[in-house]
């Protein structure tokens, strides 16, 4: 029964690989098998009455294919799992060294030691693949289809006629694709990142040094707050006992204080990313709007005067404003907590992702305090 499970161990493993000789190790497999099924089969029939053979042929004919199949999936669950566990283990490359052993010495238990079923030159390509997927093994499927498509933006605008479709691209297009190539060539080792920022055109490599800045500066002061990781790559924590000073009314509360009045029950956590921070958790609205080469992104009128005209129009603003008031939209949004309540006082904000087009509306001091370069800044980048 061992031989006939390290056999089928074997056979299922080498089919999944598609190797050329998987015919040939098939056919030895089944026939030792039948061979040694069949005479077990023979003395136990022997023993039976006519009747309990009969019953047994029709059962063992109905049960037949079903067996089979059962029996291919659960060899082959149990051999998939065991070879997860090992290249978790020990890499891919030892497990392949591994099942070469096996199923030379599984050859050999059955007298064919001269049939060699893994040759130099098939083990010298497992391995170099191997190696290869091990490397890389880290890499998630998005983030190398992400590498793969900021290699090929780099390939297509980073020449001087490139650099003319670059600019024909809309505003939303550009601010996407700077970023995709800022952070891939930022990946790179020193020595292939100085090549590429070499090669790009004078006006390119400026637009991405530029870019490389605002993902790496103006964030949060250690007064305001700590960031659990790398600094502008993870979570910021803002202070509770941090005093902050509201620029329109002069009035000064701490950021525990303002929690309460937001109606915020645990301390304030904000994602940066790349330099960008993720205010979307303590948002309660947001809008799309457009980015054209006409906007003045120093004083964002053009931004904000689409967003109010749009947050007008939406149901669930209509549904909460005060109708009264001179400007409805704009004191619902000047006067939310962040779990949608109507409260005088709660200030609010506009914020502009990098994404292009979208505006999320943020409590006015989370805004303030945690330090940043917004989507304007890469707009004026790429204008």
């Amino acid at each position: 029964m061992k031989k006939i499970l390290s056999l089928i161990f074997f056979a299922v493993f080498v089919t999944s690989y598609g190797y050329s000789q998987s015919a040939a190790i098939k056919k030895i497999a089944t026939k030792f098998s039948t061979k040694t099924i069949k005479k077990e089969a023979f003395h136990s029939a022997a023993k039976m009455s006519e009747k309990e053979l009969l019953k047994e042929g029709i059962e063992r004919t109905g049960k037949k294919y079903t067996g089979q199949a059962l029996g291919e999936q659960i060899v082959k669950k149990s051999i998939r799992n065991s070879i997860l566990e090992k290249m978790e283990k020990e890499g891919i490359a030892s497990f392949f060294g591994y099942s070469t052993f096996v199923s030379d010495n599984t050859i050999k238990r059955i007298g064919k030691s001269k049939l060699n079923v893994f040759n130099e030159a098939k083990r010298s390509r497992l391995s170099n693949y191997s190696n290869a997927v091990r490397n890389n093994a880290s890499e998630s499927v998005a983030q190398k289809e992400l590498k793969r498509d900021a290699a090929h933006l780099i390939a297509l605008y980073c020449t001087k006629e490139g650099y003319e479709k670059f600019m024909k691209l809309s505003m939303k297009e550009r601010m996407v694709a700077i970023q995709k190539m800022t952070k891939h060539i930022y990946s790179l080792p020193e020595a292939e990142r100085k090549k590429i920022l070499a090669d790009l055109t004078p006006e390119f490599k400026e637009k991405i040094l530029q870019t490389k800045k605002l993902m790496s500066s103006r964030f949060p002061s250690s007064q305001k707050g700590s960031f659990k990781g790398k600094k502008g790559d993870s979570d910021f924590v803002l202070n509770d006992s941090y005093v902050w000073k509201d620029k329109k009314t002069g009035q000064t509360m701490t950021v525990g204080e303002l929690r309460k009045k937001y109606n915020i029950k645990e301390p304030i956590v904000i994602p940066y990313r790349n330099g960008e921070p993720d205010f979307s958790k303590y948002a309660f609205g947001k809008v799309k709007v457009n980015y054209t080469d006409d906007i003045d992104y120093k004083g964002l009128k053009g931004l904000h005067d689409q967003a109010n005209v749009k947050l007008s129009n939406e149901q669930w603003v209509k549904q909460r404003q005060h109708n009264d008031a001179a400007n409805p939209a704009r004191d619902l949004i000047e006067n939310m907590t962040v779990d949608g309540q109507y409260k005088k006082g709660c200030r609010n904000t506009y914020h502009e992702t990098w994404d292009g087009e979208t505006i999320l509306i943020v409590p006015d001091f989370i805004n303030d305090v945690c330090t940043h370069n917004g989507g304007r800044a890469l707009a004026q980048i790429v204008k």
